[in-house]
């Protein structure tokens, strides 16, 4: 798996230009924190990717986040000890543009609530409610990004002109999760972005990561956002953000291909997502007890967050749980099972104790608070409808109960 890996993709040689170290021409930042400054992390996270900005996220109650330490960065941010003004120093250190040009960005974020838009893109993909509320915003984003290039004629960096097309491969997403055409087409879309940043940047790989993920939602064009991917990886190389384009690479796959993608981001980073696709894949060929192990290992590592669980994380949470009661059903040990389906429950319990108190159980929710445009009630209800919805979970409950309960 190892030497297959390393055969095809690129050691990525860091390069010095004008004394900031670069990521073959991207900026690569490292993000330290505990798990008490998630949503801090969550913020800075949101806002260096969208001005095109490579994150590395290094939780340091995860003892595989130590695998960093082997690697160079542009800069890194420790948000246990950095304040506000060192934060905000660095971003401006490497910022290659005006201080015009990263104030507007600045104020754009937060006047659309892009951080809050872009949690709830990753969240709650199925909610068509929050999503349409999402693309607004992205949308709106666009407009204003364009204005100010209009009304207080910035020449318009690398940073700037990449916002704005970050901010329409949201929309676009948005429209993607609500079955709706897209609303900026594809493929012209990404012409437009080759035309303005493709000739002028082309070294900069993070074009590549981002015409990905405008084709990976692009029905007729799909396989082309794998072989961006694949493009940005080669480049790239075996430094730590390649595990999340290898994981993308595998959904464009099947077996073995797929198999081999998913085993190579694990190496690189174990994750819990990774961790779960590999179960999935197992459990698919019966293989219960590797299945079981990455199950275990997934929600290890759900374990660590604590009370600061986003809802993705959650559900990966109520899902790794509800297999592995599957794989005890199949394998006639029943009473750990309904330990499972107990597990899985702690997801829906808190969610409804956090609901009845805003300063309750979980704390992500936080993000949502004095919010223009989202609610936590609405958040948490929106997370609550999945986990009710889900059938696997309340067929295995019913059967269990039917047999440990019965009188």
């Amino acid at each position: 798996m190892t030497t297959f890996y390393m055969n095809i993709f690129i050691k990525l040689v860091h390069i010095k230009n004008g004394g900031i170290y670069m990521f073959n021409n991207d900026v690569l930042v490292l993000i330290k924190y505990s798990n008490e400054n998630r949503n801090t992390f969550q913020f800075y996270s949101e806002f260096l990717k969208f001005i095109g900005y490579i994150v590395c996220e290094y939780l340091k109650e995860d003892k595989d986040s130590k695998k960093l330490d082997e690697y160079s960065f542009s800069f890194e941010l420790d948000l246990d000890f950095d304040d506000k003004s060192q934060i905000d120093l660095e971003i401006s250190t490497y910022f290659q543009g005006s201080e015009a040009e990263l104030n507007a960005l600045k104020e754009t974020f937060q006047e659309y609530n892009l951080f809050q838009a872009s949690v709830t893109l990753q969240c709650f993909s199925s909610n068509a409610l929050l999503v349409t509320k999402a693309g607004d915003l992205f949308k709106s984003a666009v407009k204003k990004l364009n204005s100010f290039l209009c009304n207080y004629k910035l020449q318009g960096c690398f940073a700037f002109l990449y916002a704005i097309f970050y901010c329409k491969q949201k929309v676009n997403l948005s429209y993607y999760f609500c079955d709706k055409k897209l609303f900026y087409p594809m493929p012209d879309l990404a012409k437009e972005l080759l035309i303005t940043l493709g000739n002028s940047y082309s070294e900069k790989n993070i074009i590549h990561v981002l015409l990905g993920k405008m084709f990976e939602i692009d029905p007729r064009n799909r396989g082309v956002g794998g072989k961006q991917y694949f493009i940005a990886t080669e480049h790239i190389g075996s430094e730590p953000y390649n595990h999340i384009l290898v994981y993308k690479i595998a959904n464009f796959y099947n077996v073995p291909f797929k198999n081999t993608m998913l085993d190579t981001s694990y190496y690189l980073m174990p994750t819990y997502w990774n961790s779960y696709s590999i179960a999935l894949q197992y459990l698919e060929f019966e293989a219960y007890d590797d299945a079981l192990d990455y199950l275990q290992e997934c929600i290890e590592k759900l374990k660590i967050r604590g009370n600061y669980m986003s809802p993705l994380e959650q559900k990966y949470w109520f899902n790794a749980y509800t297999n592995l009661a599957f794989i005890y059903i199949k394998c006639s040990d029943n009473y750990s099972a309904w330990d499972c389906i107990r597990g899985a429950s702690i997801i829906k319990d808190n969610l409804i104790k956090t609901k009845n108190n805003m300063k309750g159980y979980n704390k992500f929710y936080d993000i949502y608070q004095n919010c223009d445009y989202f609610s936590v009630i609405e958040a948490i209800n929106a997370e609550l409808e999945m986990l009710l919805n889900s059938r696997s979970f309340n067929q295995y409950r019913d059967y269990l109960s039917g047999i440990l309960f019965k009188i």
